[in-house]
């Protein structure tokens, strides 16, 4: 097993956390979808963060998120 692959296997209960039946965010991906296949969204989400690594810039789109405190 590659280093790369340990590690997004360690990703993996940080997604199976995620909350489920809630409104999806700006993305309209709803938890359920990125929870449905794991592996999938492990490799997707590592790509992603690679580009963003890569190139040194975060998408403008993603200051369209709200942080909102759950009590």
């Amino acid at each position: 097993m590659s280093i790369n692959q340990r590690r997004k296997k360690s990703e993996w209960p940080v997604i199976r956390q995620i909350k489920g039946g809630k409104v999806a965010g700006p993305d309209n991906i709803p938890a359920e979808a990125l929870k449905s296949d794991i592996e999938v969204t492990t490799n997707m989400l590592h790509l992603l963060f690679k580009k963003i690594w890569e190139e040194e810039q975060v998408p403008i789109n993603w200051k369209e998120g709200h942080i909102i405190k759950e009590t």
